[in-house]
C-alpha cells in the first residue's frame, strides 16, 4: 500500500468514527485537492434565537442568522465565521452539527467542506444552543448539494424557530433562557417555537416558575412544542423524513454461539470452586467472625454461578461468562482469605498471593503482546485481551498498596485485589482463545498502529470538546480511560489502545449528552437498535465482530440504564470500524411529507406534541449508518479518481 493510499484509508477509518462522535477534523491536504475549484451547494439559512446581555447586565432574547454552504468535493473541513466574534463553544457546535448532518443524510463527511456564517446584532452569551439550528441547516445544505437537477430543493420553513444544543447521538440537548428566547421568537414572527424535550413545561424567572406553553400561548401568541432529535426537527421544519430499513434478527451468529457456549460452561465450572472452599471452611476451626465474612463472599459466588447458568439457558453466553468470572473472583478471594485465617493470619499467605498474582499477570501480558493483529476480527479479540491486561496490572498495584503501603496493612483488601488480578488475567487468555477460534477476519484498512493513532487523536479531541461544553476538566473516568489508552499505545498494545480510545470517546460523549441526568427509554432503544444495525452491517462485510456482539449482549442484561447505554454505544463504535472494508451502499432515502403549518392557538396548549412518525434515528458515536456512509464515501472517492 502506498503512503497516499494508506493516508486515504486512515481518513476513511477516521470518518466512520467522526460520524459517530463530535471531534474536530483536519482537512486532508493533497496538492490536487488544494487546487480544485470547490462546487458549492445552495445556501441553507435559518434564524436562531439566542440570549444576549445588555449594557445594564440584563439578559434578553435576540435573533441571529445562521447560514451554511457545503462543498461536495471537500476534504472534511468545517469553517465558521461570526459577527460579532463568539467563543470556542460556537465552533464546537458547528463541528458537531456537520457530523450529525453527515450521518443523518448518509453523505461522507470527509468528502465535504462546511462553511458556517453566523450574524447577530449583539454578542450572544454562548454558542451551544445554536447547535440544533446548525445541524438542521447543514442537513438541508447537504441534501441540496447532492440533489439531481430535476429535484426540488430542500427548504426550511420560516415559520419555525428552534433552540437546543445538538448531542453526538443527534438528540436535542437542554439550554438556558427559554423564556427570553421564546419572546425573541415571537418578535421575529414565528408561529412555532421548538424547545428541547423536557423544557416545554416550566422555566424559572426571577425566582418564580413559569409554564412555557401557557406563556407562549397567552402572552406571545405562538405555539411551543418540544422536540427530541434532529429527525423530528427535519420533519417539522422541512417536511422531509429519513426512512430506515427494518431491523432484522438479533445480532449474533452460529459461530458466536457454538464457540462461546462451551467456553461459558467451562467458566461456570471454574466458578464452582466456591463449593470446595465452602466444604473446607465447614470442616475447619477458623474463628466465627472471619468464617462469617468468608461465607458471605461464598454466597456471592453462588449467586453469580446461578445467574451465569440462567444466562446460558437464555443463550446469552458472554453474559454467562462475565457472571462466571465474577463468581471465580469471589471464590478465589474466599479461598485466599480462608488460607490466611487457617494459618493464623500468616503474612506469608498474603505475600505469596501477591507474588502469584504478579506472575500470572506477567504471563498474560506477554501472551497479549505476542498476539498478532492481522484482521478486523483479531483487532476486536486481541484488543479486548490487551485492554484487560491493564486492568489486571492495576489490581496488582492495588494489592501491593493495601499490603505494603504507608498505612496499616489491609490483608483483606490485598487478597481481594490479588484474586481480581488473577482472574482478570484469565480473561486475557480467554479472549486470545476467541482470536484462535474466529480467525483474523478481513484485513485491516490500515496497520494497527496507524488505526490506534487515529483513534487516540479522536479521543483527545472529544475530551477537549467535552471540557468546552461542561466548562470544566474532562470527566475523571474519561480522562483515566484516555491515559490507559496512551499507556497501551506506548508499550505496543495497538489493538488495546484502539479499543480503549473508543471507550474514551463514548464516555466523553455521554457526559455531554447526559448532563441533564436523564436517560429516556427512547434514547436507550435508539442506542440498542443502532448497535444491532452496526453489528449486522459488519457481518454483511464478512466480519464476525465478536467484541461488539459481546458488548451488545452484555448491555441487554444490565440493571442500570446508564451501563446499558454505554455498552450499546461502545458496541456501535467498534462495529462501525468494519464499515471501511467495502463500498457500494446507497445514501439513506428520504420521504416527503407536508411541512408544518400554523394551527389555531385558541385551545389550551400546555406543552404540545404533534403526531409525527417518530421512527428510529441515531447519529454521531454510534454507527447507525456507518456502512452506508463509508460505502458511499469510498464509492464516490473511487469514481472521482477514475
Amino acid at each position: 500500500m502506498s503512503p497516499v493510499d494508506g493516508a486515504r484509508r486512515v481518513r476513511s477509518v477516521a470518518f466512520v468514527l467522526l460520524a459517530l462522535l463530535l471531534v474536530p477534523v483536519q482537512p486532508l491536504a493533497t496538492g490536487a485537492l488544494a487546487q480544485e475549484t470547490r462546487q458549492l451547494s445552495e445556501n441553507a439559512q435559518m434564524d436562531a434565537v439566542a440570549v444576549a446581555r445588555t449594557e445594564a447586565g440584563e439578559t434578553v432574547g435576540t435573533v441571529a442568522t445562521i447560514s451554511v454552504t457545503v462543498s461536495p468535493n471537500g476534504t472534511g473541513g468545517v469553517s465558521l465565521a461570526t459577527q460579532p466574534l463568539t467563543g470556542t463553544d460556537m465552533q464546537g457546535s458547528a463541528r458537531i452539527a456537520a457530523r450529525v448532518a453527515a450521518s443523518a443524510t448518509g453523505y461522507a463527511l470527509e468528502n465535504h467542506d462546511f462553511y458556517f456564517v453566523v450574524r447577530s446584532d449583539s454578542p450572544v452569551i454562548s454558542g451551544p444552543s445554536a447547535g440544533s439550528v446548525m445541524a438542521l441547516a447543514a442537513t438541508v445544505a447537504l441534501e441540496n448539494a447532492h440533489r439531481a437537477p430535476d429535484e426540488p430543493a430542500w427548504n426550511i420553513t420560516d415559520d419555525v424557530l428552534v433552540t437546543g444544543t445538538i448531542n453526538p447521538d443527534g438528540s436535542i440537548g437542554p439550554v438556558g433562557g427559554i423564556l427570553e428566547k421564546a419572546e425573541a421568537a415571537a418578535d421575529r414572527g414565528a408561529g412555532l417555537f421548538l424547545v428541547p424535550e423536557g423544557q416545554g413545561t416550566v422555566a424559572a424567572r426571577g425566582g418564580e416558575t413559569v409554564d412555557v406553553g401557557e406563556h407562549c400561548r397567552d402572552e406571545l401568541r405562538i405555539q411551543c412544542q418540544e422536540v427530541r432529535n434532529l429527525k423530528q426537527l427535519v420533519e417539522l421544519a422541512t417536511g422531509h423524513r429519513f426512512v430506515q430499513p427494518e431491523l432484522g434478527d438479533r445480532p449474533t451468529t452460529a459461530g458466536y454461539e457454538d464457540t462461546l457456549a462451551p467456553l461459558a460452561d467451562r467458566l461456570i465450572d471454574r466458578g464452582r470452586i466456591y463449593e470446595d472452599v465452602w466444604a473446607e471452611l465447614n470442616a475447619s476451626s477458623v474463628a466465627e467472625q472471619p468464617a462469617r465474612e468468608i461465607v458471605e463472599i461464598l454466597r456471592g459466588a453462588q449467586d453469580d454461578v446461578q445467574r451465569a447458568e440462567a444466562n446460558v439457558d437464555a443463550e446469552r453466553f458472554y453474559s454467562a461468562a462475565s457472571r462466571a468470572f465474577a463468581a471465580a473472583i469471589q471464590a478465589r478471594h474466599a479461598e485466599l482469605l480462608f488460607r490466611y485465617h487457617q494459618q493464623d493470619r500468616d503474612p506469608a499467605v498474603v505475600d505469596e498471593a501477591i507474588a502469584n498474582a504478579s506472575a500470572t499477570v506477567e504471563r498474560a501480558r506477554q501472551a497479549a503482546g505476542d498476539a498478532n493483529v492481522t484482521g478486523m476480527q483479531s483487532l476486536y479479540t486481541v484488543g479486548a485481551a490487551q485492554k484487560r491486561v491493564a486492568d489486571a496490572e492495576q489490581r496488582v498495584r492495588q494489592a501491593e498498596r493495601a499490603w505494603n503501603g504507608s498505612q496499616a496493612p489491609q490483608p483483606g483488601t490485598a487478597l481481594q485485589s490479588a484474586a481480581r488480578a488473577i482472574e482478570r488475567s484469565a480473561t486475557v487468555h480467554w479472549w486470545l482463545q476467541l482470536d484462535e477460534a474466529f480467525g483474523p477476519g478481513p484485513g485491516l484498512p490500515v496497520p494497527a498502529d496507524q488505526l490506534a493513532d487515529e483513534m487516540l487523536d479522536l479521543a483527545d479531541e472529544m475530551l477537549a470538546y467535552t471540557s468546552q461544553i461542561l466548562g470544566d476538566r474532562p470527566p475523571n473516568e474519561a480522562a483515566q480511560s484516555m491515559r490507559q489508552a496512551r499507556d497501551n499505545e506506548r508499550r505496543g498494545f495497538h489493538a488495546g489502545a484502539a479499543v480503549e480510545a473508543a471507550e474514551t470517546q463514548v464516555i466523553s460523549a455521554l457526559s455531554v449528552e447526559l448532563r441533564a441526568g436523564l436517560i429516556t427509554q427512547d434514547k436507550l432503544d435508539t442506542a440498542r437498535d443502532a448497535a444491532a444495525r452496526a453489528i449486522q452491517e459488519a457481518r454483511g462485510l464478512g466480519v464476525d465482530p465478536i467484541l461488539p456482539i459481546a458488548l451488545f449482549e452484555f448491555g441487554g442484561v444490565q440493571e442500570e440504564d446508564g451501563a446499558a447505554l454505554r455498552f450499546y454505544r461502545t458496541a456501535s463504535v467498534l462495529a462501525g470500524m468494519s464499515a471501511t472494508l467495502e463500498t457500494g451502499s446507497e445514501p439513506t432515502p428520504t420521504e416527503f411529507v407536508e411541512p408544518w403549518e400554523g394551527e389555531d392557538l385558541s385551545p389550551p396548549l400546555g406543552h404540545t406534541y404533534r403526531s409525527v412518525a417518530v421512527g428510529w434515528f441515531t447519529v454521531g458515536f454510534f454507527a447507525t449508518l456507518v456502512v452506508a456512509l463509508s460505502g458511499a464515501a469510498l464509492t464516490r472517492a473511487r469514481s472521482s479518481r477514475r
